[in-house]
This record gives C-alpha cells, structure tokens and sequence, in this order.
C-alpha cells in the first residue's frame, strides 16, 4: 500500500510501489470538466525498464483498474511500457520514442489501449537527484453522459529544468486551461473515449508499476470548473 514519508523532515509526501493510488472526489461523479495536477518525481537514479505510469478516474473505489472486475475506468498513460534512461549528467529521466498521454480504458478483466497518432516524442521526469519535483496534468471533459475526452501533460527539455512549487501547482490550478503551469509541462493531444463508460466517474486513479524506484507525489489537487 502506499506510504507517507518525510524525506525531508516536514515536508511529507505520498509513495506509490506497484500499486494504485485511489482516493473519492469530494464533489463525487458531479463535473463535466475537471483538471488534475501532481506535484511529483520517479525517486530513483538509475535507468528503470518497463515504465506505466497512469492518471484517471474510476467508477467506485472499490473495483478499480487494477481490478479483473473494474466497474469502468478511464485514463492516460505518461509513460508506456518503455525505458526511462537516466540521464546522470542532467539529473532526469529520459523518455525517447514515447507515446505520451494516451488513453486507457477498462471495464471488468479487458484493459483497452489507444495510442494517439501524433504524440511520439521525447519527454523528461524528474529523478531523486532533480533539484526539484515537476509537474503532471490531466484535464478531462465528460463529452456525453458515457463519454470522456482526456489530455495529458508532458515536460519538455526546457521544462524539465524549471523546479515548481506547491504554489505553483496550486496556482495554475485556478484557471481551466494550462495558464500559469506553461513553465513546467506542454499540453498534448486531447482524445475521446470509446464505447460506453460509467457515468458516475467519482475516484481519482493515479498507477505506478515499479517498487524500485518509487513514485513520491508531494502535492496532488483536483478541481471540477463545472
């Protein structure tokens, strides 16, 4: 299960080891938009094989993705089965030839994977020796009642290199768009579910596949605009 942990004496943050992170929405399934932000870091320092990491919502908390009876959930993967080499000289994570935001689906033991055609390219996490955390987005729009079109985030070279703060988070939080956190990650490509989901989308989902390195998330926020 995941771990609280003070790495630095006060400032606490979340561990997620091969597992799923689940936690109810406060305003439950009720939004049409809604934007999710982490304040966050793979806290390892050297390369890692295999990567999925994962942003999404969940019918229930009960039967979530990693249940062979999930009651419906939808998402995007940052990062797809693939290598993320670190890179010692700039203290990151590599990801080369990455598929980045593409949507996830589940309903019940089948798991449906959607790459988005124009979203390969190079993106950059944060490491354990990274002077800071970076930041990870994940907008979604409830299209029709069973519907959802998601977009997530990625950080580019340039970006990687700029260190966030809570403030930071919680600031660019405020508008409905990227707005203020343009600094820290670069929108990618907006997708549209497919078949019919649960309408009752209540539980944030965040997924991570590896106990060696972790995944520390210091600051997490979720805002429904209407």
């Amino acid at each position: 299960m995941a771990s609280i942990v003070q790495n630095i004496i006060g400032d606490q943050a979340v561990q997620i080891g091969n597992e799923e992170f689940v936690r109810k929405l406060s305003f439950g399934g009720s939004w049409n938009y809604c934007k999710v932000g982490l304040l966050m870091r793979v806290f390892g320092d050297t390369t890692v094989n295999n990567c999925r990491f994962q942003i999404g919502f969940n019918s229930g908390d009960q039967n979530t993705l990693m249940s062979n009876n999930c009651s419906g959930y939808v998402g995007v993967k940052y990062c797809y089965n693939t290598v993320m080499t670190y890179d010692a000289a700039n203290k990151r994570f590599n990801v080369s030839s990455n598929y980045f935001n593409d949507h996830v689906q589940k309903q019940g033991a089948t798991l449906s994977e959607t790459l988005s055609a124009g979203g390969n390219g190079v993106q950059y996490f944060a490491a354990a020796t990274s002077a800071g955390p970076m930041i990870v987005v994940l907008t979604a729009t409830r299209t029709t009642a069973t519907t959802y079109t998601l977009m997530g985030t990625y950080a580019s070279a340039a970006q990687i290199v700029n260190v966030p703060t809570q403030g930071d988070l919680l600031a660019g939080m405020d508008t409905d768009d990227l707005g203020r956190l343009g600094s820290f990650c670069t929108a990618g490509i907006s997708k549209v579910s497919t078949g019919s989901l649960p309408s009752n989308m209540d539980t944030l989902s965040v997924y991570w596949n590896h106990n060696i390195p972790v995944l520390e998330i210091y600051a997490m926020s979720v805002v429904a605009y209407y």
